[in-house]
């Protein structure tokens, strides 16, 4: 239960995030047509920047790997192993809203279907 509670407490902030996500992209869009091309130059240049800094410092992230390889690797497939298990969290969550999506709507599942051709 306790991992339960964790991986839809997980899965409520990655929700939270992508909301806020499209929502900022919503608010950006609407401030553009407001605004107009003036807004839009003033974003593309933030962005610019983020992704010049964002480069600086996955260079340095790089460099400090390199430098300590024999540690960095086992980190790495220990960052790795987390990714994986909350990647396959999220597919299962997704995987549950899917099918009762498609159960709402009356959609017979695989098993049904098979259990009707059987008989």
């Amino acid at each position: 239960k306790k991992t339960e509670k964790q991986t839809s407490s997980w899965i409520g902030e990655v929700e939270k995030y992508s909301r806020q996500i499209w929502l900022a992209g919503l608010g950006a869009y609407s401030k553009v047509s407001k605004d107009g091309t003036k807004l839009f130059d003033s974003l593309v240049k933030d962005g610019e920047k983020a992704e010049k800094q964002a480069k600086t410092e996955v260079d340095k992230q790089v460099g400090a790997v390199k430098a300590g390889v024999g540690s960095a690797r086992s980190k790495v497939d220990e960052v790795k192993g987390k990714a994986f298990g909350k990647w396959s969290e999220l597919e299962e969550a997704f995987d549950k809203r899917l099918n009762n999506a498609i159960s709402r709507l009356g959609v017979p599942s695989r098993n049904e279907v098979k259990a009707l051709n059987d008989k």
